[in-house]
């Protein structure tokens, strides 16, 4: 008997690290982890982009389906009556505060601050257009450059949007509009 108990002794001894316990299994764990955040990331943050993005076109389309005929009329006429200001300055980056405060009460039909959506058809793009190209807006849409035309058309009117130039999942866009020939149909809305 006493050489049973000297083995038991011994096979204590000898037991291996506890599964979890070996540094290189939690270092394999943790890389292995991370990686798959680093595959997992770009498609969850574009759909939660995506969805975003979805709902403000919808809050935004149901206030401009919401708006009677006159407020309607009215909203555009005092975007065109921007636009012609602007046209009339003899240097339209000067912006002073009412500038800006007159800017930002226009389009905002929704009190999302998007202005508008930008669609192509052909390479399924829906955003959002939202005032000014902060790093907020252009996070989570288009920009509008305080400064150009607001997009309601009309002769003699630019405007311009931006969208940024990083690598974020949104990236879809940069790359879909080198896919678009000159005679793609653009819409803003």
């Amino acid at each position: 008997m006493t050489q049973d108990s000297s083995y038991n002794k011994k096979s204590k001894q000898r037991k291996p690290a506890g599964k979890y316990r070996d540094p290189l299994t939690i270092i394999m764990v943790l890389v292995f982890l991370a990686g798959l955040a680093l595959i997992i990331y770009p498609t969850a943050s574009n759909y939660i982009t995506e969805r975003r993005q979805n709902e403000e076109i919808s809050l935004y389309d149901v206030a401009v389906s919401s708006m009677d005929e006159e407020l309607y009329e009215q909203t555009l006429s005092d975007a065109r009556e921007y636009n012609g200001y602007l046209a009339a300055k003899s240097n339209q980056w000067e912006i002073s505060e009412s500038d800006t405060q007159w800017y930002n009460s226009l389009l905002n039909i929704s009190e999302n601050n998007v202005m508008g959506v930008l669609e192509i058809p052909s390479i399924g793009v829906s955003l959002p257009i939202y005032h000014g190209v902060s790093d907020a807006a252009l996070r989570v849409g288009v920009g509008h450059l305080e400064g150009t035309s607001l997009p309601v058309g009309g002769t003699g009117t630019h405007a311009v949007c931006l969208d940024t130039g990083d690598l974020r999942p949104r990236s879809f866009l940069r790359i879909s509009m080198s896919w678009l020939r000159v005679t793609a149909s653009i819409y803003g809305y």
